[in-house]
């Protein structure tokens, strides 16, 4: 499911948020794509408590791989906002690298979450720790979303 499905829809969200930054502001997008993405966290908290629902299973999977294709599309254009043009391969690689590492951070911590709280656990503090990004967002200068 996730690997069909997912890429058909991957490549329609990213579709779809390139055709929306070209109508709207970025900081709103970027806002609005990273709230999403953190339902989507929810929306697999919800599906472990029902793991036998096939509808929020499919659910969930259409819906976290076309929000973080938004998410991902509109986060390329804020990195090539902030990026000096004279400079953009290495910057760019360096801001990329910035956005994996937590990646490598958490992946082990799943290990040790999950034994102790299972998967709705590990999901909730996914949704809650992915909201607490979304504030930080909030607090960066106006200026560096200015396309």
């Amino acid at each position: 499911l996730n690997k069909v499905v997912g890429l058909g829809v991957q490549l329609f969200g990213g579709a779809m948020g390139a055709f929306l930054l070209l109508r709207f502001s970025l900081q709103p997008l970027l806002l609005i794509f990273g709230i999403l993405l953190s339902l989507s966290n929810f929306s697999f908290y919800y599906l472990s408590l029902h793991p036998q629902s096939e509808p929020l299973l499919w659910f969930s999977v259409v819906f976290e791989n076309i929000s973080s294709a938004l998410c991902v599309t509109t986060l390329v254009a804020f990195l090539m906002r902030i990026v000096n043009p004279a400079f953009t391969a290495s910057q760019f690689s360096f801001w990329i690298i910035v956005g994996i590492f937590p990646r490598f951070i958490a992946a082990p911590l799943v290990g040790l979450i999950y034994p102790h709280y299972g998967w709705s656990g590990l999901f909730l503090l996914s949704s809650f720790v992915s909201m607490s990004f979304i504030w930080f967002w909030r607090r960066l200068p106006k200026s560096l979303f200015q396309i």
